[in-house]
């Protein structure tokens, strides 16, 4: 598979099938990910791999703490885009508005939307379950970019192998939660989950595909 074919196939899936995924697949996943760019090599990333039993308690417990503080639980950085223009903002809503209603909710229905929104803590149903931190002493420099281009990394070596995954940094919002559960030192900071599963192709929702701006919006040729 050439590299441009992984881009395009790759996509956030929200319902995956309850079929398993060797650890051996994620475990070479992560080792050929691990040689993402890296500025001067800080390899800022850290992963937790979470399956089986493990994986079942951290999903009620998550969805528990979702539950008892809709809000989450002080989160640690600002998680969803803060300031936004107009045409950030019409992206999001036009996103927002196409998953709901591959998901047939409708934009009044309070319940069904929270009921959407915890599924976030099943990680849809995928059989693996990622939470990746980053290193305390990185976060005050551009180390993040560091940890996006190894997720990313991942995403594509996952489509690969014929896999799916989803990024959730709504993980995050429950940082002490997952933190308890897994045992994650206080030296790393809880950005996203991901989870890695076959996709539900079958699942309307697996069907959004989100518009990207046109080359000329955001690239400047100079010669």
């Amino acid at each position: 598979m050439h590299v441009c074919e992984a881009v395009e196939k790759r996509s956030s899936i929200r319902e995956f099938l309850d079929k398993p995924v060797a650890l051996k697949t994620v475990r070479d996943i992560l080792r050929c990910a691990n040689r993402a760019p890296s500025g001067c090599n800080s390899q800022p990333w850290n992963v937790h791999v979470v399956t089986g039993k493990k994986l079942k308690e951290l999903k009620a417990t998550t969805r528990a703490a979702a539950l008892a503080n809709p809000k989450g639980e002080n989160p640690e950085f600002e998680i969803f885009p803060g300031s936004k223009s107009e045409a950030k903002y019409e992206r999001m809503f036009a996103f927002g508005a196409a998953m709901y209603g591959l998901l047939g909710i409708d934009r009044n229905d309070a319940e069904a939307r929270r009921e959407a929104m915890l599924r976030n803590f099943e990680f849809f149903g995928a059989p693996v379950g990622l939470i990746v931190s980053i290193d305390r002493d990185a976060i005050d420099s551009n180390q993040w970019a560091f940890v996006g281009m190894f997720l990313q990394t991942l995403a594509l070596l996952a489509v690969e192998r014929g896999l799916s995954t989803c990024m959730q940094e709504i993980w995050a919002l429950y940082h002490m939660t997952v933190r308890e559960c897994l045992h994650i030192p206080e030296d790393k900071l809880i950005y996203c989950g991901v989870a890695i599963g076959h996709a539900d192709w079958a699942a309307p929702v697996n069907a959004l595909r989100t518009e990207r701006r046109a080359l000329e919006e955001f690239a400047t040729f100079l010669s």
